[in-house]
């Protein structure tokens, strides 16, 4: 819980204490504005004392106390979220708001608070109708509901959930209106009396004229919105069926017009003011106090502390803290300092499971939840119940059940939630296009989400379903980066494909491209594929595809992109999984498998299935345990056929099986023995207990038992994606119907987390005694001063302790041990024994020890031409100096510039290489386009691969020497081309480096080509002109390449009008060459002051300030343009 998090505490902590009271007299209210006839409140309050008992003024409240609590923290909570998103776009910052200096328009604050009332009636709807119901009905035995439950279950057996939500039309305006007015005259009313007491801060008024703001704001509340609150408790007071008197809130405003005029829509008016005042008094006060007493420096470092991973390590000295941890830590491998798998997770995730545990577990909850997911799942809803219509009701699910088991609805969502998940430790998402047609075997009846039946021959033969299916699986794989996984169901693409799959038919040609383009998109982004596993009616068809993919893309080279899925439910599947190892001993491709346990229990043929659960598990294990050992049936055994390349996914929630697995591939790495490639995986929001046991095993270095792991242990989320309408609802639904399935195993998940739960709020409460201890003026502070271990340095690297020699030795033998490795051929053992190895050094912060193994063994991968591997292990490399904040200084250059020259050209591990180290240069270098050194080198190896567009983008932001390279290259690609097209290669060289500002680089390479192009062509005729201030050469042939000379000329005399001149003389000429015309708009603005032409689309104007570049490498900060023509890989991520 970060700044934010903290902020939104506050503010719904500030308005859950002023709730509560205002069910006071709320009976009085209600009976007024419901009754017929007159009376007055006092009349009818001696009534109720008289004949009810003086709890009936709490009738019908007692229960929902705690939801009108909540109902007024929501409405602060949003409040305070609409009104700092306002203020982000407004540009009005915290301390602005807080002095009323710069702050929102009173119309603002009414739209704000409209919007937080907007938020709250979803909740408040069937909470104040519940209670109307309650205190309008007759008393005693004629009463028509025992309680709140007991009128929820008879409302929503008459009328469903519909019924709960009468009157929710009304409540919208009411609501909106009323809440608008409410906080508008709160900061209007405290405005004043800041100005009437000459004070810019709130926080300087007295707390009892907060409250009197708050108070005169609550009556301007119900003097505005009192008619609607009438209209509203008469509908939702109304009977049901034949006794409905009211049937439109239209309806209700005309009877009650009709019956008291202005007086019928005041009813009730008097005690609502009076309970207005004190109730929103004591609310304004409160929230104002909560927001003082939570925004001081002790609950800022509490928020610092909660923001990370683990918090108690902070503070270990503390002698409370330090029992908690003794008293709480626990994990498999007997370590005293690591918490429970769960403890990984933020508190907000923390909760959310608990609350998906505790629906899942309790029968009595799961019904009514699946009820309701079922009825927001059709999408012929009015739009009070379409999730996708509806925003606070898509608001609500979203942020609850949506966000628990998807990645999101949009590009930036999902790929913030693969972000997400990869900063917790994960390897990696699969992301999956969800889209499938699900057919009964036992009715062979159809059924899908957004597909409908092939009634024709011509229907058949359409390509809708391929090409909808063929872009959503492209965008999806957009989203990948390297080593994510796109999970693909081929059924999605619609009936013709599902009836090639069923009858074993070749794919349409269509859908054979589409595939096709898929996996040559998720090789160019570095990531793999899952052919998931469907249903046994086409599961043959799917197996012949995949398999025809990986004989086409699973190659020794590029290792297993494409992966069919298996399904150890099946009685079939270990015949099936042998035919397939047959296939890739033959035909010699990477067999890409992925084991599951199976998805389609329910409607599969029964005799097709395993009899029980065990002979399942007997079967799973079975299969990944002769995988791993690599001996399957004939081959990998004594006498039999050698065993073919296989990689191994693991796709389980059942940790038994995970941890076997994982023990036995560190057995066999401790031996020795080759191994396969392994990895593991889960779903996300379920099973999180199995996935963060095997990220702590990866973490700590070990495997199950303790011992230190040899084999790399990665493991993966999969996540779904698409819109709350069309698919999250279904996913939700799907998700915690499985978690019901496994009753037992949630159960015991939920009572895990809870103890994460209740651990995490200890942490909170000992980390607050902690400060109040530290901030006691008596303790001793630690020293400030650094010990003589911690001042010195060796290029960037602190020290070793005293026994460095013997931790030399051992890392000597460990560098000694894993080259052996790469000079006996087994690569990949020894990359995968590396990572483990580094990691461990790097989870001590030893970086001297991971940097020394990571850029030998690097080295030595590299020189046996293995790019992948030895690249795979110098990204690491890079991240090891980021995390240890290393400067770029010659050592640490020297080390990566090394690596590099080692890539093979055309490996593709060495563009991702090149990007990270430009981004470590540029985030802790003096230069905010990366360091010049890292740029000239890796231009000039460009250069000399003729790569000439990826050379100009690092040479441009290279060394003083990189210009020379640049224009040698140029000329040589010139050489080429046709003779009248110096120019244009000429200027290649010289517009990039007038873009950052670089005049004299631009000179240089002037001089370079001009007097190469002269040189190599007597003929030319080539004129030298001399003058006082500078020597120029002139080509009568050739007058664009003039031009440039002379605008080099122009810029260093800094002569607007010459310029002007120069461009009026070659017009005609420049004209034929439209590439440059921007090109010199920005060089004129730059150098001349001249503008240049804006569009008036203000949009546009905005937009081009903010995106605007800034000069890189060692550019003049004066001289840099305000555009960027030349792409600077200055940022993480770049490639």
């Amino acid at each position: 819980m970060g700044t934010t998090a903290l902020e939104s505490f506050k503010d719904i902590t500030s308005g859950a204490a002023g709730g509560i009271a205002q069910v006071l007299i709320d009976l009085v209210k209600v009976r007024l504005q419901t009754q017929g006839g007159g009376g007055n409140a006092l009349g009818l309050v001696r009534s109720i004392w008289t004949k009810e008992g003086p709890l009936a003024f709490y009738k019908g409240t007692l229960a929902p106390l705690l939801g009108v609590g909540a109902c007024v923290s929501i409405q602060f909570g949003a409040f305070q979220l609409f009104r700092r998103r306002l203020e982000e776009y407004r540009r009005i910052y915290p301390a602005d708001a807080k002095t009323n200096s710069k702050s929102l328009s009173l119309s603002d604050f009414y739209l704000v608070g409209g919007a937080a009332g907007l938020t709250n009636s979803i909740i408040s709807g069937p909470i104040e109708h519940v209670r109307i119901r309650l205190q309008t009905q007759p008393n005693g035995a004629a009463r028509l509901y025992s309680g709140p439950w007991d009128c929820v279950r008879k409302i929503m057996q008459h009328s469903g959930i519909k019924g709960l939500y009468r009157g929710q039309v009304v409540t919208l305006f009411r609501e909106f209106h009323g809440y608008g007015i409410w906080f508008a005259a709160y900061e209007g009313f405290l405005s004043m009396a800041m100005a009437w007491e000459g004070v810019k801060d709130r926080r300087e008024l007295a707390s009892w004229k907060i409250a009197a703001c708050g108070g005169l704001a609550g009556e301007a509340l119900w003097l505005g919105s009192h008619p609607l609150d009438v209209i509203k408790s008469k509908m939702q007071s109304d009977g049901f069926g034949r006794g409905q008197k009211y049937l439109t809130m239209r309806d209700a405003f005309r009877q009650t017009w009709r019956e008291g005029r202005f007086r019928g829509l005041f009813r009730g008016l008097v005690p609502a003011l009076l309970r207005a005042m004190p109730v929103s008094a004591g609310t304004f006060a409160t929230a104002e106090l909560r927001t003082m007493s939570l925004s001081n420096p002790h609950s800022q470092r509490l928020a610092a502390l909660l923001s990370r991973r683990h918090p108690a390590v902070h503070y270990a000295n503390n002698a409370s803290l330090t029992s908690f941890q003794s008293r709480y830590a626990s994990t498999t491998s007997g370590n005293p300092e690591t918490l429970p798998p769960h403890s990984k997770l933020p508190l907000k995730i923390l909760l959310r499971s608990l609350l998906v545990a505790t629906i899942s577990s309790h029968r009595i909850l799961l019904g009514p939840s699946l009820a309701i997911l079922k009825f927001l799942n059709d999408s012929h809803r009015a739009w009070v119940f379409d999730v996708q219509r509806n925003p606070l009701l898509h608001a609500i699910l979203k942020k609850t059940m949506y966000n628990h088991f998807c990645a999101g609805e949009s590009r930036h969502e999902v790929t913030s939630t693969i972000a997400e998940i990869k900063r917790m430790g994960f390897r990696g998402a699969i992301l999956t296009y969800a889209r499938e047609i699900v057919v009964d075997n036992t009715t062979e009846e159809e059924s899908g989400r957004g597909l409908k039946e092939m009634d024709s021959a011509s229907e058949i033969e359409s390509d809708a379903g391929i090409d909808a299916w063929r872009e959503g699986v492209l965008e999806t794989a957009d989203m990948l980066s390297e080593e994510d996984i796109l999970a693909l169901k081929l059924t999605g693409a619609g009936a013709a494909v599902s009836e090639a799959l069923t009858s074993r038919k070749p794919l349409p040609a269509q859908m054979e491209s589409a595939l096709a383009d898929v996996c040559s998109r998720a090789v160019e982004r570095g990531a793999r594929i899952f052919m998931d596993a469907e249903q046994i009616s086409v599961q043959p068809g799917i197996d012949a595809v995949a398999i025809d993919l990986m004989r086409r893309f699973n190659t020794k080279e590029r290792g297993a992109v494409v992966f069919n899925t298996y399904q150890a439910y099946l009685k079939s599947t270990p015949d099936t999984l042998a035919q397939h190892v047959a296939l890739a001993h033959k035909d010699n491709f990477v067999l890409g498998i992925k084991l599951v346990r199976g998805a389609y229990i329910s409607s599969e043929p029964r005799h097709m299935i395993n009899d029980t659960k065990q002979a399942t598990d007997d079967s799973y294990d079975s299969i990944a345990r002769e995988l791993l050992s690599q001996g399957y049936r004939d081959y990998g055994v004594p006498g039999g056929k050698s065993f073919p390349d296989i990689e191994l996914f693991l796709a389980t929630h059942n940790k038994d099986s995970v941890l076997k697995a994982n023990e036995l591939q560190q057995t066999r790495a401790k031996e020795g023995k080759a191994l396969i490639k392994i990895q593991y995986g889960q779903l996300l929001g379920m099973a999180d207990e199995v996935s963060f046991s095997l990220l702590q095993l990866a973490d700590q270095g070990v495997d199950a038992k303790g011992s230190e792991s040899d084999a790399p242990i990665e493991v993966y989320k999969c996540l779904s994606w698409g819109s709350l309408g069309d698919f999250g609802v279904h996913c939700v639904e799907e998700r915690v119907m499985e978690e019901a399935y496994i009753f037992q195993l949630i159960i015991a998940e939920k009572i895990e987390i809870s103890k994460s739960v209740h651990r995490t709020l200890i942490i909170v409460r000992l980390t607050r005694r902690a400060h109040r201890s530290l901030s006691r003026p008596h303790l001793t502070h630690p020293p400030t001063t650094p010990l003589p271990s911690e001042s010195r340095h060796l290029d960037g690297i602190p020290d070793n302790p005293p026994n460095m020699a013997a931790k030399g030795d051992k890392i000597e033998k460990i560098i000694t041990r894993l080259q052996a490795r790469i000079g006996e051929g087994q690569f990949y053992e020894a990359q995968q024994q590396t990572r483990v190895v580094a990691a461990r050094y790097i989870k001590a912060a030893n970086w001297p020890a991971a940097i020394d193994i990571l850029y030998n063994v690097a080295q030595s991968l590299l020189k046996a031409e293995q790019g992948g591997s030895g690249g795979d292990l110098a990204v690491m490399l890079v991240d090891v100096f980021k995390q240890a904040e290393l400067k770029p200084d010659a050592a640490n250059k020297g080390k990566l510039l090394t690596l590099l020259r080692l890539f093979a050209a055309q490996e593709p591990t060495r563009k991702k290489f090149i990007g990270e180290i430009i981004a470590w240069s540029s985030k802790f270098g003096e230069y905010p386009a990366g360091d010049t050194d890292l740029h000239h080198v890796a231009g000039s190896l460009y250069a000399e691969e003729h790569d000439a567009y990826e050379a100009e983008r690092h040479l441009v932001l290279g060394t003083k020497d990189s210009a020379e390279v640049l224009a040698k290259m140029e000329y040589a690609w010139y050489k080429e081309d046709d003779s009248h097209t110096a120019p244009l290669y000429a200027a290649r060289a010289i517009f990039p480096y007038l873009l950052v500002g670089n005049v004299r680089a631009a000179n240089t390479c002037y001089r370079l080509f001009a007097s190469s192009l002269s040189d190599d062509n007597k003929g030319l005729g080539v004129q030298d002109v001399s003058s006082n201030s500078a020597d120029l050469r002139i080509f009568p042939g050739l007058p664009l390449l003039n031009f440039l000379g002379l605008l080099l000329l122009a810029i260093q005399r800094g002569a607007p009008d010459a310029y002007k001149q120069l461009l009026a003389k070659y017009s005609s000429n420049i004209s034929e060459v439209s590439a440059w015309s921007e090109a010199l708009e920005i060089i004129a603005e730059m150098y001349f002051g001249i503008s240049r032409p804006r569009q008036s689309n203000p949009l546009m104007d905005m937009m081009g300030s903010l995106f605007g570049g800034a000069g890189g490498g060692g550019a003049p900060q004066q001289r840099r343009p305000a555009t960027r023509r030349v792409e600077a890989p200055a940022a993480e991520g770049l490639d």
